[in-house]
């Protein structure tokens, strides 16, 4: 089985980069949640929110699609 993607929901990508740095993960290691549509396909990703990612104007958006995607 693989192993579930990991969604990194960020305020900024210079937050979603300097996580992986800290982390080791490559970019290509990680979905980040851009955009709503960014999350289409995904079957229950692993979430990691960094950084001022509460701030985010389209995070209900993100949060309705994960959900929508988990079930």
């Amino acid at each position: 089985m693989a192993a579930s993607p990991i969604v990194l929901i960020a305020g900024t990508t210079a937050e979603a980069q300097q996580y992986c740095r800290e982390t080791g993960l490559q970019p290509r290691d990680v979905i980040y949640a851009a955009n709503p549509a960014t999350l289409h396909g995904l079957r229950r990703p692993a979430v990691v929110r960094v950084g001022s990612w509460q701030q985010r104007p389209d995070l209900a958006d993100i949060e309705a699609a994960l959900t929508a995607r988990s079930t």
